[in-house]
């Protein structure tokens, strides 16, 4: 029985144990959606100007992300960074067209992550100088995607050499060039933007995006992000304080350790004077001792004197031996 006790306790502990894990694992997923959220849907009102706007835009992103099988904060800040190249210069729809395009032919080809992101970077300076430069069409976007000078004469109709002549005289428009390049990309990777793209590092990359969805979800259900926050304001008001504090709470570790040290110092000092007025007597008993030595040699002398002129006095001067031996015996015993 008491076996079986124990076996459903560590049953029941361990269970405990998964369920706390599991909760801190699904808590830090909403916190870093929340965070994560946050700051996307802050850059995008930035380009936006209005909640409402950004609200649809992040459901454009969404679909993309989705379609392309991309990863959702990718799409999204690449997303953000080419709406705000893009405005004045082309239309919602063309933007929107061209991004969904590029993304998608990034997907079908496999692009790394920093290759996706250096394809939407070469054409938001594209867009945002107006004109298309050899800069961002052959180095930026060539290196990041294959054939991307073939793409990009074939788009606008002409050969490889003229569209480097008319590069070179500022005739490529930004406005012009780039739904053309995302429709022709589209054409030579056969791509169908009706479909999704089907690939594994796809459908893993729609199985990271659910978890954050999750996240964001949970975090908006929980409000995780703003429980953090005022957890880490109150910590910033404390440690505030304790700053404020300081100056004080140093002043009476200076005075205690002040005291210590008076403290050490006294008994210091009672120790040496101790040591000293022990060696003042030392040094006395000594000389004492010293005088009563010579003053029984002297004895001894008178008594041996004695006895060589008076032979009465032998046994005088034996007792005289015997007492002074007997006091020097005493007197060295006590200086030890």
């Amino acid at each position: 029985l008491v076996k079986e006790s124990g076996f459903a306790i560590a049953t029941v502990t361990s269970a405990l144990a998964g369920m706390a894990s599991g909760f801190g694992l699904i808590g830090a997923a909403a916190l870093s959606a929340g965070k994560q959220l946050q700051q996307i849907n802050m850059a995008l009102t930035a380009v936006t100007g209005n909640s409402a706007v950004t609200a649809t835009q992040l459901v454009y992103v969404k679909d993309v992300a989705n379609q392309a099988g991309l990863v959702f904060e990718d799409v999204a800040k690449g997303w953000t960074r080419f709406l705000a190249s893009a405005q004045g210069n082309i239309s919602l729809n063309e933007a929107r067209d061209a991004f969904r395009g590029v993304s998608l032919a990034a997907s079908k080809m496999q692009l790394s992550v920093d290759d996706t992101q250096g394809v939407f970077r070469a054409l938001d300076q594209m867009m945002s100088k107006g004109t298309v430069q050899a800069e961002e069409l052959r180095g930026q976007l060539g290196d990041r995607l294959p054939g991307a000078f073939k793409i990009a004469a074939a788009a606008m109709g002409v050969t490889t050499a003229e569209l480097g002549k008319m590069m070179k005289k500022g005739q490529v428009a930004s406005a012009e060039f780039i739904p053309k390049f995302a429709k022709q990309m589209e054409t030579m990777f056969h791509i169908d933007t009706a479909k999704n793209v089907n690939t594994l590092q796809a459908s893993l990359n729609r199985l990271s995006n659910e978890w954050t969805y999750f996240g964001q979800n949970l975090n908006q259900a929980v409000n995780a992000t703003g429980i953090a926050g005022r957890a880490v304001d109150l910590l910033g008001k404390a440690l505030n304080g304790v700053s404020a504090s300081l100056p004080a709470i140093l002043s009476g570790l200076a005075g205690l350790t002040a005291a210590f040290v008076g403290l050490a110092a006294s008994m210091a000092i009672s120790a040496v004077v101790g040591l000293v007025v022990n060696m003042w007597n030392a040094v006395a008993v000594y000389n004492v001792a010293t005088r009563s030595v010579m003053l029984f040699a002297t004895a001894i002398n008178v008594a041996n004197a004695a006895m060589t002129r008076f032979p009465a006095a032998k046994l005088i001067g034996l007792l005289l031996n015997i007492i002074v031996t007997i006091g020097s015996a005493v007197v060295g015993y006590k200086m030890m």
